[in-house]
């Protein structure tokens, strides 16, 4: 627990982060979120109590991963906020603008899941609930935040109403600065980072179990040194791009609308000393828990948040890299345990922190491109490998550079 006020960590997020939109509203909302006991307490359901501190990293980490950025007009409909949730007002607000923004609801019924019906900029309907993210349960305090990106159907003017025990809604416009980067062309090969052939001679005389190409073109992401064959699941299509000199890659669309990852015929269960291995591109900012792999039914899980690429246990992070991810580059990335110490890498030199000698429970991998909350990969991801023992520094920098 600390004694840092949230509010100082929340404009500092402002100051200090890159793209964090517009400052309206900012004072204002810290202040409602004040009158609901949300903004000053010491926990927040997000959808779990946590301990203040970890809302700020939440904050600091991916407080926008709502991403969706929105510009906001007025709705006359929308019921002032209430001051307590034994009042019977609710209001949505979106206190961040730009590409990283973060919608929060306050004055709903407490311990209530959410859904909210949004009529998107083409005219399309569709309806978020818990299932799609458990964020849309309300604390106790009848307070939420939610994260959802934009796509090109979103531009225009969009209505949100939400339901968790009375209604909101609030008008949005959303426009093209809003939408994150463009993709790259799947069917356009990009310039080689490495020699195909020597990249992957180096990976096999280290002994992967498990070791995914991404070359397959017929929905089965085939395991070359396993019996894990995977299934494309949602928008997956074969990419010519790679950053090998041969072969192919896998384009992960994202979450939205639908569920996206490759699902594994049962987890992998690494325990003791391991690795995890990949090359990534990704398409955007990775704000909102862009996973490289998790399981349905176990939280520790890879993935990036707030343009850095961490660790999750499911209740905190216990490892992150130091420097953000770059968009649209493709960069290798590496996970070790040994002894219970993790080591993460990027480009084949160490990176960041972690525990140094305790954390020790076992890391199940049953999705690629996903974790245990629906997070999804939008990008790019090639040549997954996993091993049972924990890679040298020497030999991470050897698959990085062969």
């Amino acid at each position: 627990m600390t004694d840092r006020d949230p509010n100082d960590a929340i404009r500092a997020w402002f100051q200090e982060g890159p793209s964090r939109g517009t400052e309206r509203g900012l004072e204002e909302t810290l202040e409602r979120l004040a009158g609901t006991a949300q903004g000053s307490g010491r926990e927040l359901r997000l959808p779990i109590w946590v301990p203040a501190a970890a809302v700020v990293a939440v904050l600091l980490a991916g407080v926008i991963a709502f991403g969706a950025g929105f510009r906001i007009t007025r709705n006359d409909a929308i019921t002032p906020v209430a001051p307590s949730p034994s009042q019977s007002g609710c209001r949505l607000d979106v206190p961040v603008g730009g590409m990283h923004g973060f919608i929060i609801g306050t004055g709903f019924a407490p311990n209530t899941d959410v859904t909210i019906e949004i009529t998107r900029g083409d005219g399309s309907q569709i309806t978020l609930d818990r299932g799609y993210n458990a964020a849309l349960h309300t604390d106790r305090h009848g307070a939420f935040g939610v994260e959802v990106r934009p796509y090109d159907a979103d531009l225009g003017h969009e209505v949100l109403v939400a339901h968790g025990g009375c209604d909101a809604s609030l008008d949005v416009v959303v426009t093209a600065e809003d939408l994150p980067p463009a993709c790259p062309d799947p069917a356009i090969r990009s310039t080689p980072v490495v020699d195909g052939p020597a990249y992957r001679a180096a990976v096999a005389a280290d002994s992967p179990i498990d070791w995914w190409h991404f070359d397959d073109t017929n929905g089965v992401a085939s395991d070359s040194a396993g019996a894990h064959q995977g299934t494309y699941v949602g928008s997956i299509v074969p990419a010519v791009r790679s950053p090998l000199s041969d072969g192919g890659s896998t384009f992960f669309h994202h979450q939205f609308p639908d569920d996206t990852n490759i699902t594994l015929p049962e987890p992998i269960t690494l325990a003791g000393d391991f690795t995890i291995e990949a090359w990534v591109l990704m398409c955007h900012y990775p704000d909102d828990g862009d996973a490289i792999v998790g399981s349905a039914d176990s939280a520790p899980s890879l993935n990036f948040g707030g343009a850095l690429l961490h660790v999750d246990s499911g209740l905190g992070q216990v490892a992150s890299v130091d420097s953000q991810v770059e968009s649209l580059v493709w960069q290798h990335w590496v996970l070790t345990r040994r002894d219970g110490a993790l080591q993460l890498y990027r480009d084949g030199t160490p990176d960041g922190w972690g525990l140094e000698s305790n954390w020790r429970m076992p890391f199940p991998i049953g999705f690629i491109g996903r974790d245990s909350v629906g997070d999804n990969l939008l990008g790019y991801l090639d040549e997954l490998a996993l091993y049972d023992h924990a890679l040298s520094p020497e030999r991470v920098a050897a698959h990085a550079h062969p």
